[in-house]
């Protein structure tokens, strides 16, 4: 390295700083991926993708965004409510309304969509998953305005939840 040096005048630190930038450019810096991400919650064997274009954020396997936007995949103990009780108490949180509510199975579990106006403007739509003791939930939250040109984004990256026997 020293001859090096010699040669092309450059100090070590600096060959150092170029080596290093141009790993950065060729591989990234690990602090997002945009697209066909996946959030998931391996404790209970749940994985969803998230909608396209979304950046995942790689620390957080539980978390999406675009721009304001956020998504999230988590799950709680049900602390002996019933999964029913649970929806019902976590669809009102923070003053939120009930716009439409779909049951339907997942993998052989019980599942709720729920569609509900938030606070600040914000529309809501969470898929709810009985975990048997804890409940698994998928919650996107956008604007009212913008709600209608994310929603078929949205409701295919709920379709995407798979869960491992």
């Amino acid at each position: 390295m020293k001859m090096f040096e010699q040669k092309c005048g450059f100090p070590r630190i600096i060959l150092y700083s170029i080596v290093t930038s141009m790993i950065v450019m060729c591989f990234g810096c690990g602090d997002g991926k945009i697209g066909k991400a996946t959030m998931s919650l391996p404790e209970l064997g749940i994985t969803i993708n998230a909608p396209a274009g979304w950046k995942f954020d790689g620390r957080d396997s539980g978390m999406c965004t675009h721009g304001d936007y956020i998504g999230l995949l988590l799950s709680e103990p049900l602390d002996g409510k019933t999964f029913s009780k649970a929806v019902e108490a976590m669809s009102k949180e923070f003053g939120s309304t009930v716009l439409s509510r779909k049951d339907l199975n997942i993998g052989g579990r019980t599942a709720v969509q729920i569609s509900m106006d938030a606070p600040n403007d914000m529309k809501v739509l969470r898929l709810y998953l009985d975990c048997g003791q804890s409940i698994a939930y998928v919650s996107y939250a956008v604007s009212k305005t913008d709600y209608a040109s994310y929603e078929q984004a949205l409701l295919e990256s709920l379709a995407s939840l798979r869960i491992k026997p």
